[in-house]
């Protein structure tokens, strides 16, 4: 496995920033690149980064804009200097190089990432050819970019960015993929040592079958609220009775047989771990919380990473917890577009929090954003809720397979005028 972790890294996973709304996190792209290399942030994700950019610097940059765009969420405009500050491909691969070696000059550590030869995946380069002209709904130019990344930069990162590209343009172009398409990209990447969350980022376009007539409709292991927003509502007034530390209270409520459990929210820990800087996790937390978490003693990235270290505990102690599969690994990517607008309309949310809420729509999963969202309008003072805007939240719900009581906890939010 890479030691970069289990999701996205390098410039693709710089890419996953860049959605619709990352002019919230910088007033240029300079400036937001500055606010997700966050000071917690792993030296070795930077490298990656910075890898990666000189790599692509070898191409035209006209091609290197081709690919930019292509895996994200970004027009035209992005290169035209106004908005973003950027003119051109080249000068943005610069850039990002720059804001490399000015976080590596301020945190301690020595020499580059080591990246076995066969991370690079050259004896796979006519593998990841394959699969870039097996993706029809891709453009053309696109196509040229990723077989001359393939060919001058190197065969891992041109399938990094296919899988970008596949993501962006399949959603928006509402494309998909067989089953056994799926399989073969899940095949190349794990030849190339790719953690779990890499390919998967298209998994949402994958054609499911249908279900046999009669059959019941897919569900998650439970009918309430699970993963870290279950983990919030522990945090109520009088916690500290059941438990003398957080982390003691997180080990407390998974008893024997919680495997799914602790699955759950280590999957939604280590999601916002790897998507979000700790300021905006204290925001979260602090949103899903009755009284918020108090930072005096801890970050939002220490106490989330805490989250994790207690659940891998507790894993290790049980001697066959199953996989989560199916339902209970649904990220809801398909609707993205709808968990964003919900948050939005949440005026009675501070800016801060909806700003968070959408960053973990974007850099997490829509699907833990919208139980987080459901966490943050059980707790927030004034929350208020029109018939049609909790109509909108249950159908979400059933969208992403929830149990019957995830969406209702915010029934009694319903207005009454």
């Amino acid at each position: 496995m890479r030691s970069i972790g289990d999701p996205d890294f390098g410039v693709s996973w710089l890419m996953s920033m860049f959605h619709a709304d990352w002019t919230h996190n910088g007033r240029t792209a300079a400036e937001a690149v500055d606010y997700h290399f966050w000071d917690q942030l792993d030296r070795d994700n930077v490298l990656a980064v910075r890898r990666d950019a000189l790599l692509l610097s070898r191409l035209p940059s006209e091609t290197i804009e081709v690919l930019w765009l292509a895996g994200t969420a970004n027009g035209l405009s992005f290169f035209d200097g106004h908005r973003s500050g950027v003119t051109s491909g080249r000068q943005w691969m610069e850039t990002i190089t720059g804001r490399c070696d000015t976080w590596l000059s301020r945190h301690v550590g020595t020499g580059e990432l080591v990246v076995p030869a066969e991370w690079d995946g050259v004896e796979l380069a006519d593998a990841v050819l394959s699969e870039i002209e097996a993706a029809a709904f891709v453009p053309d130019d696109v196509t040229r970019a990723l077989t001359e990344c393939t060919r001058h930069c190197t065969p891992d990162l041109a399938f990094r960015l296919l899988l970008r590209a596949m993501g962006e343009i399949g959603t928006v172009s509402r494309a998909t993929l067989l089953p056994e398409h799926y399989a073969r990209l899940e095949a190349l990447g794990s030849a190339l040592h790719y953690g779990e969350f890499v390919v998967s980022e298209v998994r949402h376009l994958v054609v499911s079958p249908e279900p046999p007539e009669g059959s019941r409709p897919a569900r998650r292991f439970t009918e309430f609220d699970f993963g870290v927003p279950w983990v919030m509502a522990f945090f109520h007034q009088d916690w500290c009775y059941e438990a003398h530390t957080p982390a003691e209270l997180v080990a407390r409520h998974l008893p024997d047989g919680a495997g799914e459990y602790a699955l759950a929210v280590r999957r939604d820990a280590r999601a916002l771990l790897d998507g979000l800087p700790s300021r905006t996790l204290e925001v979260l937390w602090d949103a899903g919380t009755q009284y918020g978490m108090g930072w005096r003693q801890t970050t939002g990235a220490e106490w989330t990473r805490t989250v994790v270290d207690v659940c891998d505990t507790w894993l290790a102690t049980q001697t066959q917890v199953p996989p989560l599969t199916e339902a209970d690994t649904e990220d809801g990517l398909d609707h993205r577009d709808e968990v964003v607008a919900e948050i939005e309309a949440m005026k009675f949310l501070t800016a801060e929090v909806r700003r968070a809420l959408v960053d973990c729509a974007h850099h997490c999963t829509p699907d833990l954003a919208l139980r987080t969202l459901l966490r943050a309008i059980e707790y927030a003072p004034e929350a208020s809720l029109s018939e049609e805007q909790y109509r909108r939240l249950n159908g979400l719900g059933s969208a992403l397979h929830y149990g019957e009581f995830v969406v209702q906890n915010v029934e009694y939010r319903i207005s009454d005028d």
